[in-house]
């Protein structure tokens, strides 16, 4: 069975990165429930068994309960649509990402300059694909979870 990889940084300034057959398709995170519903059910994925990888993240410590809230809303939809999809989910930290690409950490770098950074790697292993400084992780994150699913099957996808 032919196999899709998806990437999710579940921000409201995140992505979805979408990977088949060598095409990735880079998505900014959608504004709706329903536009994210589309990007699951019209991505042709049908005939795909299909791997998600979501980051693991959580609210940050000086984030409002509003934007706390709001945050833990947009995981939980994400969350939802991948079991109601039957997708095969892991969730990989953020650490756990970065690390593997070898990119440091964001130190005391601006958020801006690390988006930027971030982007920069996505670009170079996808230069066809529509790499934004909003979707870039999910692009990062995909292609983690493509290589963690080449390495643990032994396959080539």
């Amino acid at each position: 069975m032919k196999k899709a990889i998806i990437g999710i940084d579940p921000g409201v300034s995140g992505g979805i990165a979408i990977w088949k057959e060598e095409i990735v398709e880079a998505i900014n995170m959608p504004k709706t429930i329903t536009d994210i519903f589309n990007v699951f059910t019209s991505t042709s994925l049908s005939g795909y068994l299909i791997y998600v990888f979501i980051e693991k993240v959580h609210s940050m410590p000086k984030q409002g309960v509003a934007s706390s809230f709001k945050f833990g809303q947009a995981f939980g939809r994400l969350e939802a649509f991948t079991v109601a999809m039957r997708f095969r989910t892991q969730y990989v930290t953020p650490q756990a990402w970065t690390r593997w690409y070898s990119l440091g950490t964001r130190g005391k770098m601006s958020p801006a300059m690390w988006k930027n950074k971030l982007k920069e790697k996505a670009q170079q292993l996808y230069p066809d694909s529509n790499v934004t400084r909003e979707n870039a992780d999910s692009v990062l994150i995909m292609h983690y979870g493509l290589r963690q699913i080449k390495e643990s099957e032994g396959i080539e996808l």
